[in-house]
C-alpha cells in the first residue's frame, strides 16, 4: 500500500472556504499533474476546522473526491451560533447555506463518507456529528458514524493508523448515472456532467436530479433559466447523440459536444449582466482569483495599503498594488481590480462609472433602483464584471474600507454583491452598521435588503483587547466633533482619512484558529 499526503495551508482560519477552498483545489491539481495521482482516488479528509473543510468543499465539489473523513468539523452554522434563520436577513442566509453542510444533503448522496468524532469533544459538540448522521438517515444517504473515546483531538491518533489508510484505499469513485444537486451559486451549481450555468432566482437553491441510462438522460430541476450536459468519462462521451429530457420537455437527437449542451429553459432576461459560473459573485469570489489593488492618490493609497494590511495578516500573502498610471491593458486582462475611491479621487472609476450599477455622488451613494444613502462617513462595496476587460471583475470600494475593527478571519465571508455600511460608532464595538446589502439578480434588480442589521462575527466571542481599545482612545484623539456633539467617526476629507501612516492601519492578527492543518507556507494570491 502506498500513499502520498497533501497538509494544504488554508490560510489562518478560513475553515478551509474563500481562498483556503482555492488553496484545497490547487493541490489536488498539483497531485495529479506533478505526483500522477489518479483522480479517481483522491480522498479528503480534516480534523476541526480541517473537518469543517471536508463538509464544505465536499458538499460543493461532490465530484473531485473518492471519499470524505470529516473529522470533529462542524456540520451546522445556524446550530453552532444558536441562531435561527429568521433571525438574519435573507442575503445572509443566502452565503450561510452555500457552505452550510446540512442544506445540501443532496450534494452527499452517492460520496463514500466516515464521520469521526470524540464522544467528550468540548470544542466541537458531538452534536454536530450525530444530528448531520440522523438526516442521512432520514434521507437515505449512506454513510459510517465512528464515535471515538476521547475529545476533540481524539481523530488525530485514527487518521494515522494503517486501518484507516486501509479502508480508504479501496474506496473509488461511484457511478455518476444518477446524481442530485442542490446549490445556491452558480459557481457552485454542478455535479459531474450536469451543470446550472444561469440561476432564476438568487434567494432560492437550485435543486436538480438526473440520471442517464444508455443515449437517454432525464434531468429534473428546479429554479434554472437553462441547463449544461457535458461529456463524463465511462458515461457520456464527445460526439454521442443523446436524447434529453427536463421537466418532461424531450430533446430528441442532440449531439454532444466537447464543450457539452446547454438546453435554454426560459427566456435569458436582456441585461448586460447575467451571472455566470466564472463571473457571479459575492465579494470573496475576488479573493480566490488574482486581484489587484487600483489606487490614485494619497488617500486611496493608504485605503489601498490597509487592505494589503489585512490580506498579509489573514492571507500570508503580499497584495499586487498598481496606481492608475501604472495599469496597462494586459494586467486589467490579468487581473481582478479592486479599486479604491470614488470618480473623484480614481480616474479608472471615473471611465466605468457610467456602466457600474450603483453611483457615488459627493453626497450620496445611489442603488440601482435609485434609492440614496447619505456618504457621510459610510462605505460602500459593489462587486461587477469589468467593463474594459471580459473575464475580469472589479470590486469598488468608494467612502470608507469595510470592517477595520473585525477580526482578520471571515471578514468577508457574508458580503454579497454590494453593500452599504456605516463603521461603528461606540468604541467598545468591532462590526459595523451594515444599511443595506443584496444580490444583483440577472433582471439588474436585488434580493431584499436588510435594514440596519450588525454583521455578527463567524468566531466564538473573545475577551476584550486592552491595547486594541487603547489604540482606538489614541486614535479618537484626531476625529473632531460633529455640530451636534457627537464623534465623527473619521477625520473630514481633506486632509486625507487616514491621520497615521497606513502601517498602523495594518490589521492585527488575530487568527483565532480551532485546530486543523495548518503551515508556514507563504503565498501570494
Amino acid at each position: 500500500m502506498g500513499a502520498i499526503g497533501f497538509q494544504p495551508f488554508g490560510r489562518s482560519n478560513t475553515d478551509f472556504q474563500t481562498v483556503g477552498e482555492s488553496d484545497i483545489l490547487r493541490i489536488r491539481q498539483l497531485a495529479i499533474d506533478e505526483y500522477g495521482a489518479d483522480p479517481r482516488r483522491i480522498h479528503l479528509v480534516g480534523i476541526s476546522m480541517g473537518g469543517m473543510g471536508v463538509w464544505s468543499l465536499g458538499g460543493r465539489y461532490p465530484d473531485l473526491f473518492s471519499s470524505l473523513s470529516p473529522c470533529a468539523g462542524r456540520t451546522d452554522y445556524y446550530y453552532w451560533k444558536k441562531l435561527s434563520p429568521s433571525e438574519l436577513p435573507r442575503y445572509k442566509n443566502v452565503l450561510i447555506k452555500s457552505w452550510n453542510p446540512v442544506d445540501r444533503l443532496a450534494n452527499f448522496r452517492g460520496q463514500k463518507m466516515f464521520i469521526y468524532h470524540g464522544r467528550e469533544d468540548l470544542t466541537v459538540d458531538v452534536e454536530h456529528s450525530h444530528r448531520i448522521s440522523a438526516l442521512f438517515d432520514k434521507s437515505g444517504i449512506a454513510h459510517e458514524l465512528h464515535l471515538l473515546e476521547g475529545s476533540h483531538t481524539a481523530a488525530f491518533e485514527v487518521a494515522k493508523s494503517r486501518e484507516f489508510l486501509e479502508r480508504l484505499e479501496g474506496q473509488m469513485h461511484q457511478s455518476a448515472a444518477s446524481i442530485t444537486l442542490k446549490a445556491y451559486l452558480p459557481s457552485y451549481a454542478k455535479r459531474a456532467w450536469l451543470s446550472v450555468p444561469l440561476i432564476k432566482n438568487y434567494s432560492n437553491p437550485v435543486r436538480a436530479e438526473g440520471k442517464v441510462v444508455g443515449p437517454d438522460i432525464e434531468i429534473d430541476v428546479e429554479n434554472a433559466l437553462s441547463v449544461r450536459i457535458s461529456p463524463w468519462p465511462g458515461l457520456l462521451s464527445p460526439g454521442q447523440t443523446v436524447n434529453v429530457t427536463v421537466n418532461g420537455h424531450q430533446h430528441r437527437g442532440l449531439e454532444l459536444t466537447p464543450d457539452g449542451i446547454e438546453i435554454p429553459l426560459e427566456q435569458v432576461p436582456d441585461t448586460e449582466y447575467v451571472k455566470t459560473p466564472e463571473m457571479c459573485g459575492p465579494v470573496w469570489q475576488v479573493t480566490m482569483r488574482p486581484f489587484a489593488l487600483v489606487y490614485y492618490d494619497y488617500v486611496t493609497r493608504n485605503r489601498a495599503e490597509a487592505f494589503a494590511g489585512w490580506w498579509r495578516d489573514f492571507a500570508k500573502g503580499e497584495c499586487r498594488m498598481f496606481s492608475t498610471d501604472e495599469l496597462t491593458p494586459e494586467l486589467e486582462k490579468a487581473f481582478d481590480l479592486v479599486l479604491l475611491g470614488d470618480s473623484s479621487r480614481n480616474p479608472y472609476v471615473a471611465s466605468i462609472a457610467d456602466k457600474l450599477p450603483m453611483k457615488a455622488t459627493e453626497t450620496h451613494f445611489v442603488l440601482p433602483n435609485g434609492k440614496k444613502y447619505d456618504r457621510s462617513n459610510r462605505g460602500m462595496m459593489v462587486l461587477y464584471p469589468n467593463p474594459r476587460a471580459k473575464d475580469r471583475m472589479v470590486l469598488w470600494c468608494p467612502g470608507q474600507l469595510w470592517g477595520l475593527r473585525l477580526p482578520v478571519n471571515h471578514k468577508f465571508d457574508y458580503v454579497p454583491d454590494y453593500m452599504v455600511f456605516s463603521p461603528p460608532d461606540d468604541m467598545e464595538e468591532e462590526e459595523d452598521t451594515v444599511l443595506t446589502a443584496a444580490s444583483l439578480t440577472p433582471s439588474g434588480a436585488s434580493t431584499r435588503n436588510c435594514s440596519r442589521l450588525r454583521m455578527t462575527s463567524n468566531n466564538p466571542p473573545k475577551r476584550p483587547n486592552v491595547f486594541r481599545r487603547l489604540y482606538d482612545w489614541v486614535l479618537s484623539l484626531s476625529k473632531r466633533k460633529a455640530p451636534s456633539g457627537r464623534l465623527q467617526v473619521s477625520p473630514p476629507p481633506s486632509p486625507p482619512s487616514f491621520p497615521f501612516p497606513p502601517t498602523r492601519y495594518s490589521y492585527p492578527c488575530r487568527s483565532q484558529g480551532r485546530g486543523g492543518p495548518s503551515s508556514t507556507q507563504r503565498s501570494a494570491p
